[in-house]
Parts: C-alpha cells; sequence; structure tokens
C-alpha cells in the first residue's frame, strides 16, 4: 500500500489534473486529493521532505508584515522544510463544512496534524480554514446548521491552542450575499467574546464578479481580507494568460483583470490597507495550445503544477530554452511539445514573486498569502524572498526603475487609485530621481512627492504633479523620498515612469585618541575625536581598549571587561585554559593542530557585563587535509568547561561550505543557526573578523576584513559573560590578535595601580617603553568602521626611591674637624626605574629637611654636591637634604643622620677613640653601636624628639633589629662615664 502511495504521489506532484468545472484552485485541488483517498495522517508518513542545503540567513530579519500560509492536508510531512521564522500564520486546509448540518465532513485531523504542532510550537499562529465550495443556500437557510458550524469552530479552536479561522467560501450566488455577511459577523461576534483575541479572516475571490462582499459591513468583524490573487486564467481559459498578472495582459483585449487591479478593487470597496493580505500562488498553469503565439487559444483545461515540479524539471520541459518572459503582466511562461501537442505554462517564480511582494509592500498592504505551503519543497529561493521583502531586512537597490503601480511600466494605470510609497535605499545619503515620462489625466490624476521618509515631509516644489507636467530630475535633500499618486473615478492615462540613483556612505568614520602629559601618574582622562564624512551618515558606535604591558607582552585586565592577546611568548599565557585539542603558540600565533577531534577548546576568563557593548576582534585562519574544516570563538559563555559552553553566542566559519554561521547556545544545546549566509572561507588565508554583541538589545554584528557580513537580533539576550573561547572541528586553526573592546563615552577615565579595579595595573619597565596602550575604533550607521587609532601611554604611579644621603664626601660621617671654612660636602644614592631621574636638589638646614642654612639647589642628574660659602659653627647638628624628581614629575626626599663640626686643637682630640659609633647608616634591618668606653646606657629617639627605647649596662657593643620601624630620621643618645654623645641616623625603608 505504502509503495503504492508514493507512486501514486509522484505522479500527482508533478502536475494535477484539472476538473471541467470554473472553480478555483482552492476547490480543484480540494476535490483532486480527496478523490485519492489519503487521509492526513497518511501524508504525514509517505511525504518524504526534500534534501535542501542550508538556507543562507541574514539573522537579524524578523517580520513585519503577514504571511499567510495555506498548508493543505496532502503537504502533511514537508513542514520539516518550513522556515517558521518567516510564517506568521498557517492556516490548516480544512473543515470540510456539511451544507446540511454545519458539521465536519473531515477536518483533516486538525485535532492531532502534527504540523498544526510544529506550528504553534514555533510560534505561529494557526488558523482552522474552513471551505464550504457549493449548497450555500441550504447551510444558510439553517440557523442550526450555522450556530453548529460556530460551535464546533469555538471548540476545535480552544482545543488546540489555535488562534482564529480563515473562511473559504466560494462559487457563492449573489442571492446569498447578505446571509453571508450576517454569518460572518455571527461568527465573529460569537468566537471573539469565547476565545479572546480569536482572529477572522476570509478568503476572496480575485475577482468579485457579482459584487458578492459586503466589505463595508463585514470590515468591523474581520481581522484580514485574503485575496486569492491567483487563477485569473484559470483551468476552462479559452486562452492561456498568466497566473497572477501584476499589470495588464493586453494581448487578450477587454480582459484586464491583473493583482494590481482587485488591490484597487477591494480598497474602494472598503477594506483597509493593513487588513488586505494579497495570496501569491506558489504553482503555475500549463494548457495544451492550437500554437504558441501570445495569446494562445487552449485545446483543452489546463493543470496546475508545483513551483518544485518546474524547479526540477525531470520531464525536460521547463529548460532555460523554453522559457520565456511576459514583461506586461510580470510573468514566465514556457513553451514546449508534449508527444507533439504545443503547450504553454504560466508561473511566476522567484523573480516575478519577488516583484508581487515588492508591489503588496509599495501599495502598503497587510502582507501576503501563499497557495500553498510545501509546493516549493527542497527550494530556498522564495523564501530567501520572503526574508528579503516581509522583514525588517527589506532593502531597496540603490539604484533601480520605479512606475505608477496602478498599470505598471505598459499601460495605463486603474481609475480610485491612492497609493503611497517610499523610497529608502540602505545607507543612502540622498536620491537623484529622474522622470522619463509622465502623462496622467490633467488636474484630477496627482502625483505628490516628498522630501523625505513620510507624506509628512516637505513637498518638492511644484508637487503635485498632473498632465504632462513632470517633475523632471529630482534629488532629496535626505535618503528619503515619499511619492503618493491618486486618480479620480474617470479619465485614466498612461502614468509615469522614473530611474532613480542614490549617493551612498560608503567613507569611513575616522577616530583619534589624546591623552594630556607625557607621563600619567593617577587615574587620567582619555579624548576621543570620532567624525563621519561631511555627507556620511554618522557616528553609531564608538569602543575603546586599554592593555598593559606587563614587562613580557601586551596583555589587559580581564575583569575591567578588556582582553589583549597577541601570542608573542612562546608560552600559553595562564590566563587560557586549554580543555580540549592540541593549542600552542607558533610563529607568533595561537595554533590548533588536532583535526581529529570535532569539539576544540581552549578559554579565558573575561567580564562582558560592565558595558552594553564588547567588540572581539582576531585574525584568524583555517587549515588542515580534512572535509569538514570549521573553527571560531564562543563569548558570553558562563562555563567554559562545557561542551557548548553553556550559555553563550557562537560565530563558526566553515572552509568546505563557504558559510559563515552564528549559533545561540542555550543550556549547552544549540541547534540551526539564526545566520546561514555564504563567505568564501579559503584554506590557509587570513581573515580579520570582528563582532559585537549589544547585551541589551541582543544585536549581533558580524565583519570580515572591516565589510559588513550580517546581524542577527536576540529577543531574549545574554546580560553576563564570564569566559570567551576559541574553538575548532575537524582543521587546523591559528589565531592571532585577539583583543577586546568595550563600548565607551567621547572621553573615559582610565584608572592605574595594582588593584583589581585599575585599567592600567603595570608602570613603565623603563623611561623609553610605555605600559599603557589605548586604542579606538568607531562605526557609522552605514556600517562602516573606522581604522584602529592606537595611543601609547608612559604610566608611573610610584616617586623615585633615595637610597641613602650621606654627610661627607664618602662613607658618612657624624663629626667633622677642621673643615674648609663654610663648605659642606654630601653624596647619595637612588634610581627610578619607571620613569628615570629627572633632577636631585640639595638643601641643608639645622634639623632633618631643613632649608635655613642652604634653601634647596638644583644639581641636575648628579649623586653629589659640595655647598660653600655656608655660615657654620661647631658643635651645632646640620643635616644634608636631597630631594628627587622622576620623569613622571613625582618627588621623593630624604635627609642625613647629621654631622657636627669639631675646632682642630691638637692630636689628643683627633683621636677621640673614646666616641661612640654606629653603622650600617643608613640602616635596613640590623643598626650596630660601638664604643671603647663602657656604655652606661642608649636612648632611642625618634624625629619629633619622642623617647621610643632605653637600655642600661649595655657595654662596648649594642645590636637593635629596627627592621619594624618605619621610613625616617632617628637618634641615638650614648652616655658613658667619659661624656654624652648624640648620634643621627636613618632607616632607609
Amino acid at each position: 500500500m505504502k509503495n503504492a502511495l508514493l507512486l501514486l504521489l509522484t505522479c500527482m506532484s508533478c502536475v494535477i489534473n484539472a476538473q471541467n468545472n470554473a472553480v478555483s484552485i482552492h476547490q480543484e485541488q480540494s476535490e483532486y486529493f480527496k478523490t485519492l483517498g489519503i487521509s492526513a495522517d497518511d501524508y504525514e508518513q509517505i511525504n518524504v521532505p526534500a534534501q535542501k542545503p542550508p538556507r543562507a540567513k541574514n539573522g537579524d530579519c524578523e517580520l513585519n508584515k503577514i504571511v499567510f500560509g495555506w498548508h493543505p492536508y496532502w503537504s502533511n510531512g514537508l513542514q520539516v522544510n518550513y522556515d517558521w521564522n518567516l510564517l506568521s500564520d498557517m492556516s490548516y486546509f480544512s473543515y470540510e463544512v456539511d451544507a446540511n448540518t454545519g458539521n465536519a465532513l473531515t477536518t483533516h485531523n486538525f485535532a492531532t496534524a502534527q504540523a498544526v504542532t510544529d506550528a504553534l510550537n514555533n510560534g505561529v499562529r494557526v488558523n482552522l480554514c474552513v471551505t464550504l465550495f457549493s449548497n450555500h443556500a441550504t447551510f444558510f437557510a439553517s440557523p442550526t446548521s450555522r450556530q453548529n458550524l460556530i460551535s464546533n469552530l469555538i471548540t476545535l479552536i480552544q482545543n488546540r491552542g489555535a488562534h482564529g479561522v480563515n473562511i473559504d467560501f466560494e462559487s457563492m450566488a449573489s442571492s446569498t450575499s447578505a446571509d453571508y455577511t450576517a454569518f460572518i459577523i455571527d461568527l465573529s461576534q460569537q468566537m471573539k467574546a469565547a476565545i479572546p483575541g480569536c482572529q477572522i479572516s476570509l478568503a476572496l475571490h480575485a475577482v468579485d464578479w457579482s459584487g458578492y462582499y459586503n466589505i463595508a459591513a463585514l470590515n468591523p468583524h474581520v481581522d484580514y481580507f485574503c485575496i486569492m490573487g491567483y487563477d485569473y486564467y484559470w483551468q476552462g481559459s479559452a486562452n492561456a494568460g498568466p497566473n497572477d498578472p501584476l499589470f495588464h495582459f493586453t494581448y487578450n483585449g477587454a480582459y484586464n483583470r491583473t493583482l494590481s487591479r482587485s488591490t484597487t478593487y477591494y480598497e474602494q470597496q472598503g477594506a483597509p490597507k493593513n487588513k488586505l493580505v494579497l495570496g501569491l500562488p506558489y504553482y503555475g498553469r500549463e494548457w495544451p495550445v492550437s500554437n504558441h503565439t501570445l495569446p494562445a487559444s487552449t485545446t483543452a483545461n489546463g493543470n496546475a503544477a508545483f513551483y518544485r515540479t518546474v524547479k526540477n524539471n525531470t520531464n525536460g520541459f521547463y529548460s532555460a530554452a523554453n522559457r520565456n518572459i511576459e514583461p506586461i503582466s510580470r510573468s514566465v511562461y514556457y513553451n514546449f511539445f508534449d508527444g507533439g501537442t504545443p503547450k504553454q505554462h504560466f508561473i511566476s517564480e522567484e523573480d516575478e514573486l519577488a516583484e508581487r511582494m515588492d508591489f503588496a509592500n509599495k501599495r502598503g498592504l497587510a502582507g501576503i498569502g501563499i497557495w500553498a505551503l510545501g509546493y516549493d519543497d527542497g527550494y530556498n529561493e522564495l523564501w530567501d524572498e520572503l526574508e528579503n521583502h516581509m522583514t525588517t531586512c527589506a532593502a531597496t537597490p540603490c539604484d533601480g526603475q520605479i512606475w505608477d503601480i496602478g498599470g505598471g511600466p505598459f499601460t495605463n494605470y486603474y481609475d480610485n487609485e491612492d497609493y503611497t510609497f517610499t523610497l529608502a535605499p540602505d545607507g543612502a545619503q540622498e536620491i537623484i530621481l529622474n522622470f522619463t515620462e509622465f502623462n496622467t489625466q490633467s488636474g484630477s490624476d496627482l502625483l505628490y512627492i516628498y522630501d523625505g521618509g513620510s507624506v509628512g515631509a516637505p513637498p518638492i516644489s511644484g508637487s503635485p504633479f498632473s498632465g504632462t507636467m513632470s517633475p523632471g530630475i529630482i534629488t532629496s535633500s535626505t535618503g528619503e523620498l515619499t511619492l503618493r499618486f491618486t486618480s479620480n473615478a474617470s479619465t485614466v492615462g498612461p502614468g509615469f515612469q522614473a530611474s532613480y540613483t542614490c549617493v551612498m556612505d560608503n567613507i569611513p568614520p575616522v577616530t583619534s585618541i589624546s591623552v594630556d602629559g607625557d607621563w600619567q601618574t593617577e587615574d587620567f582622562l582619555v579624548e576621543f575625536t570620532d567624525e563621519d564624512d561631511a555627507n556620511g551618515t554618522g557616528i553609531d558606535r564608538r569602543f575603546y581598549h586599554v592593555g598593559h604591558f606587563d614587562g613580557d607582552e601586551w596583555r589587559a585586565n580581564a575583569l575591567r571587561g578588556f582582553f589583549a592577546d597577541e601570542f608573542t611568548m612562546n608560552t600559553l599565557h595562564s590566563d587560557w585554559t586549554s580543555h580540549n585539542g592540541s593549542w600552542s603558540i607558533q610563529n607568533n600565533a595561537l595554533l590548533q593542530t588536532d583535526e581529529i577531534s570535532s569539539n576544540t577548546n581552549i578559554s579565558a576568563p573575561l567580564n562582558q557585563s560592565l558595558s552594553n557593548i564588547h567588540l572581539y576582534h582576531y585574525r584568524m585562519r583555517l587549515d588542515g587535509s580534512g572535509t569538514n574544516r570549521r573553527g571560531g570563538l564562543h563569548f558570553f559563555c558562563d562555563d567554559d568547561a562545557a561542551a557548548n559552553r553553556g550559555n553563550s553566542y557562537f560565530v563558526w566559519f566553515r572552509v568546505e561550505d563557504n558559510a559563515l554561521q552564528f549559533y545561540r547556545v542555550t543550556n549547552d544545546n544549540f541547534g540551526s543557526p539564526v545566520i546561514n549566509t555564504p563567505l568564501n572561507i579559503n584554506a590557509g588565508e587570513w581573515y580579520d573578523v570582528k563582532v559585537s554583541y549589544d547585551r541589551i538589545t541582543g544585536e549581533v554584528r558580524i565583519y570580515i576584513d572591516d565589510q559588513f557580513i550580517a546581524s542577527w537580533t536576540d529577543s531574549s539576550p545574554l546580560l553576563t559573560g564570564d569566559y570567551v573561547s576559541f574553538r575548532t572541528g575537524n582543521a587546523s586553526m591559528e589565531v592571532d590578535e585577539f583583543i577586546v573592546y568595550r563600548t565607551r563615552f567621547p572621553a573615559v577615565t582610565v584608572a592605574i595601580g595594582d588593584a583589581p579595579s585599575d585599567d592600567i595595573q603595570y608602570q613603565n619597565p623603563s623611561p623609553s617603553i610605555p605600559s599603557g596602550r589605548i586604542r579606538s575604533i568607531v562605526r557609522d550607521f552605514a556600517n562602516n568602521l573606522s581604522d584602529i587609532a592606537e595611543e601609547f601611554v608612559n604610566v608611573d604611579w610610584t616617586a623615585p626611591e633615595i637610597d641613602f644621603v650621606f654627610d661627607g664626601a664618602g662613607a658618612d660621617l657624624d663629626t667633622m674637624i677642621g673643615v674648609l671654612p663654610g663648605t659642606i660636602q654630601s653624596n647619595w644614592g637612588g634610581d627610578d626605574v619607571h620613569s628615570g631621574i629627572n633632577a636631585y636638589e640639595h638643601a641643608v638646614g639645622t634639623s632633618p629637611f631643613g632649608t635655613d642654612i642652604l634653601n634647596w639647589m638644583s644639581v641636575g642628574t648628579q649623586t653629589s654636591s659640595m655647598a660653600t660659602g655656608l655660615n657654620l659653627q661647631t658643635d651645632v647638628w646640620y643635616h644634608n637634604s636631597v630631594r628627587s624628581t622622576n620623569g613622571a614629575g613625582l618627588v621623593d626626599s630624604l635627609s642625613s643622620n647629621g654631622f657636627r663640626i669639631m675646632e682642630f686643637v691638637g692630636l689628643e682630640d683627633v683621636t677621640l677613640d673614646w666616641l661612640p659609633t654606629l653603622f650600617p647608616n643608613p640602616a635596613h634591618h640590623i643598626v650596630q653601636l660601638r664604643c671603647k668606653t663602657p656604655m652606661t646606657r642608649v636612648e632611642l629617639y625618634d624625629m619629633s624628639g619622642q623617647l621610643m627605647r632605653a637600655d642600661r649596662e649595655v657595654g662596648q657593643q649594642l645590636d637593635l633589629d629596627i627592621s619594624a620601624l618605619p621610613k625616617g630620621s632617628y637618634s641615638f643618645r650614648v652616655y658613658t662615664n667619659k661624656s654624652v654623645t648624640e648620634l643621627k641616623w636613618v632607616k632607609a625603608f
């Protein structure tokens, strides 16, 4: 049975036999598939979704239009290939109404269908399509039948957790119009009372021949009016013609019903633009014809063929040689022979459907519909066009043609038109619009042009334009132009055509860095100058990086949200943890060589919670001998040891697939990529990668070699991140210059010091080697990135060290005898490894750091000084003091332990071997006192004269541990039987 069904479906998917009655495609196919006797559940098992490559997605695209897809039960099983993100509504086809009771002849397992479950799970609104193709008067005449249907629908929608119904009643006699209107109102009121927010939509014939629909009465009760915009040339047409002509198909005389005319008609009847959904066909129709001319006379009924049938072209009929363009209706048609019979097949393929989507946008409609989902199975083209036209990624090219969207480029517009559309090419700074044709009914059919994005913008001079008064060439003052066209109910005309070009912002912005002073000794201000081109779009985001040099390599403080590794050392920094793979540093790059592992991992901690946006910048190249080589970076990870880094984001490059992918990882699981876009990735070639992530808005932007590639916005963004992690799969990979930036203001304060919260944590290793580095990069609103500006900063926050100050020209003297009158000598030692010594100053006073004998006198970088001409006295204590200023302007000072001058009176006075001595001086840990005469008492005083210690009967030697004393000047007072002596000394550090 299953094989037989598969064979039947294979035949069915190629061409569906038409019925003999003038019926819509909905009825035609519903009745055809019913004859096959295959259930909805059987289709779920039988249908085998086609294999297709992953769709290249922009990633940052969100629906901003209605995309209403009818899913017929015979497409069950094919929904696995649907891109649910590009569907707002799925209408399950169908609840077949028994006209006699209102009950369902069948619902095709709506209550259990997997396609419905999948749609609900993917956040798509689910509607149950309700069909009645005959016996309408019988149904409307029975209040019981009407109520049964309403009650059944309420129960079905409630129990399924669905969202509404789509009423598809067709081929109704005009005499039932009022009953139809009353029924829809009753249905809407009951359903919306029972199910708040319930959605009611109607399927409308493309052409309302008898004026059946009372749109004005229905409008308050209906959420969407879905025009079935196909089968304008139906299965029984006398001539072959476009299935869904956008504009006139003038070959067939007066019959010029089109999508444009249907849209205008329903708007005239009172359908609001924001409720009109223009249904489009994912199928074509082919007829046996008498010949291949236009229009060709048909010799039998036409058959419907799916879009996928034409693309597969298994019969060879749909080759390029047979393909033609019908320019007026904007359609494709194929001429071929089938067994000797000439046939003609009309269909809208991806370019033509894209033009119809663009038409719906320009007319300001709610969106488009699809008959039917699954008919393009195995192909991405139509999903791509939905993304390009029905989402926030819809873009207007920077050059092109426009015309009145009533009649198109070749035929007259319609009467009673009133539509507005805006030209807004991405990144445009101004638009130049050149009208090549202009001819409307003078005085009544008017074209208004506004210099901006809405009709509220200033009108262009001369607007509105009418008759043959062409606008000529118009240049906007902004990147947007808005056009509104209105026509009355009488004479029409050819309309207008124009070509346009735009001026783009493709000039990168520039950034520069300014830091006051040559040296930074405390937290300092960094100012940035960020400028875009005079005609540019302006600065969008500003980023900066603060790095520091630790004496071996440039790093950054990860606790402050910065990271830097240029991989210049021979071994990995301790920041990195290698979890899996073979990671090392080779040739100044991070290298991973394990091609067996499908998931290598090296990670480092990084606080990613301080700024709104981080920018991750690195250079990368992939290589190896495998056939599935890939590699990339996880960021905002919360578990670096987990297989997929816990919760994180993941940018991923594939060599063999030539693709850039981006994933959101949740609870260590990631599914399909949210970005999957083509990108040439050549093995062995270096690429510059920049990825920005906004943890507030969830926006990700990816740049390769400074070219914007793709973006995506996470609706539930990760707010905190603790790690970054590089990863490869079956490839070798090199990474270099990994720098992480944060967003900034035009000026920032950079903190220096050795605290965890400081940005720069190291001082210059020498006066000529800076220890700080500031980097800046900015982007403009056109996604241009600046070059990276860089400023090196000299840092020294410690004063210079003076190790000692000695009294005298050599070793420290406490007593000077017979010195030259008025002369004092001193020498000292000191250094500053960070900024060097800029100058020393020498002073002399009767107290430490005193200047009463000699005020501060600069001696340059000399480490000795001799001061002369001083007024000195004997038996008075004098102190030499030295002040040192380093290259950063910081100052340190130290005073000697002092000395006194004695007069030369005789040989016995010169010996003085009974005086005590002290060494070393300055002292660090131990100070030793020696005296040939026993010391009866020793007292220790600080600089203020405070007694700190006293020792008795210490003899001829005293060793004291002074390591706990603070740096400064002290004195010992030594008592012997012969004298009392005061010895000044210095605790060095």
